[in-house]
């Protein structure tokens, strides 16, 4: 990987090198046309900021969120969901903006939060009527509050149908005692 990355990142592919490298050519076979120079400037540019966020409020959890976040970043680029070929900016944005937001929860639980907001991003980029970049604003400005990832989760559901995504198959917010202030926040007021 020609990029430059932190001292904190460098250290855990080095450390992995050898298995990093079975994981990329494994995925270039599930995605032939996985470009190097994409994933390698993804890694530099939103991999590594979420590594050295987690160092600040976790360092003993560096090691699983980053190899975490190079697994979902190899299926990512490869099909071409972030960097240069991405269909629509929104999952790379949700990722360089939200999961740094919520490091301390990203260091407890790295492959379902990231996972769930690239899910999210690109659901609700898909999603006819849906405001993709409504709802990464949300999240990122509120998820910091967020004192565990099923709470964040919830936040994340809230914030989809306050954004015209919907939580659910019918359209309506998840239930739960806090959703009434998030969708009131969220949603841009209550539910008409």
């Amino acid at each position: 990987m020609g990029v430059s990355v932190s001292s904190t990142l460098a250290a855990v592919l080095r450390a992995g090198r050898s298995e990093l490298n079975t994981r990329f050519a494994e995925s270039r076979v599930r995605h032939p046309d996985l470009d190097a120079d994409a994933f390698a400037e993804f890694v530099r540019s939103a991999v590594d900021p979420v590594v050295i966020a987690v160092d600040r409020v976790r360092p003993e959890s560096v090691t699983d969120v980053a190899r975490a976040a190079y697994d979902i970043a190899l299926e990512l680029v490869g099909q071409k969901l972030v960097g240069p070929s991405a269909r629509t900016p929104h999952v790379g944005d949700a990722w360089t903006r939200v999961l740094p937001a919520i490091a301390p929860l990203v260091a407890v639980q790295a492959e379902r939060t990231i996972a769930a907001i690239c899910n999210a991003a690109h659901h609700l980029s898909a999603t006819a009527g849906a405001r993709p970049a409504a709802w990464i604003d949300i999240v990122s400005r509120l998820g910091p509050d967020c004192k565990d990832v099923a709470t964040f989760l919830t936040l994340g559901q809230v914030a989809a149908w306050g954004g015209g995504g919907g939580a659910d198959k019918g359209g309506g917010p998840p239930p739960g005692g806090e959703n009434t202030r998030w969708a009131a926040t969220a949603g841009g007021g209550a539910p008409k």
